[in-house]
């Protein structure tokens, strides 16, 4: 009988065993307490690149690493994901950039990086034909427009319009400043500030010699010519022709329309 019990005791003695020899809270976290606080004063309190490391090695980067940073505004994530070799201009669906994800939400810092990196301000995707630039625009962060602008990103005259169209006058500042538009530039800025009635914006590009566009001609708008005799009787003419023209066609629809029908009644 008691050697079937032996070998379970056995068992239990060394189950006891294991756990007086391993520490209490070998399997918790945030301390043998639960609380967060550590009594070994050997533990480390600082650490960098340097200070308190063993060993280190790198970590390759994806490039998908690069585009989760950029949409979170983690720069120190972006910072780490090209330092492992992700190009700054690695293209992603639709040829889109890490650069325009950063236009397009404000990151300012990180587009600074970007560009520092070798990103192209000009690139365009294959979706929308847009560049860094359009999306800045699009959504109003001026200072990355200013940014892009001063790593040579082309300001065209959409830059002028959008500001115009949006009210946006530091977007208007910035294009009667940087992109230097043309007198119909101007004209079509104006015609769009006027049309939102952005007044500020209105008298901002008529300070800047905007000018109303003039109106194209059109048959509900044109002028007759004075009349003339020759004129009014010309046209007595032509009315005459065709008055008797379409009394000649009457005519003959209706005697059409009668010999069928005598046919008929044959």
């Amino acid at each position: 009988m008691r050697a079937r019990w032996l070998p379970g005791f056995v068992g239990i003695l060394l189950v006891a065993h294991a756990a007086v020899a391993a520490p209490p809270h070998w399997a918790q976290w945030r301390g043998p307490d639960g609380q967060g606080i550590a009594r070994d004063p050997g533990v480390l309190l600082e650490w960098s690149a340097t200070k308190n490391v063993l060993w280190k090695t790198a970590i390759p980067g994806t490039p998908d690493d690069l585009l989760d940073a950029v949409r979170r505004g983690h720069l120190a994530g972006v910072r780490a994901a090209l330092d492992a070799g992700v190009p700054a201009d690695t293209p992603f669906r639709y040829e889109r950039t890490a650069l325009s994800f950063a236009a397009d939400r404000g990151h300012l810092e990180i587009a600074g990086l970007l560009l520092d990196r070798g990103a192209d301000p000009n690139k365009k995707d294959t979706f929308y034909s847009a560049t860094a630039m359009t999306w800045a625009v699009g959504k109003g962060h001026v200072a990355i427009v200013r940014l892009l602008i001063e790593r040579g990103a082309l300001a065209g005259p959409e830059l002028l319009q959008s500001g115009a169209r949006e009210g946006n006058a530091e977007l208007v500042t910035l294009a009667l400043e940087k992109a230097k538009p043309s007198a119909d530039d101007l004209s079509v800025a104006l015609a769009e500030a006027q049309g939102a009635k952005h007044d500020a914006v209105v008298e901002q590009l008529t300070k800047a010699g905007a000018k109303p566009r003039n109106r194209p001609t059109s048959w509900s708008t044109r002028r007759r010519s004075p009349a003339t005799p020759a004129s009014t009787a010309t046209r007595a003419a032509t009315s005459c022709a065709s008055r008797s023209a379409r009394e000649s066609s009457s005519a003959r629809t209706a005697a059409r329309r009668a010999w069928c029908w005598a046919r008929r009644t044959r």
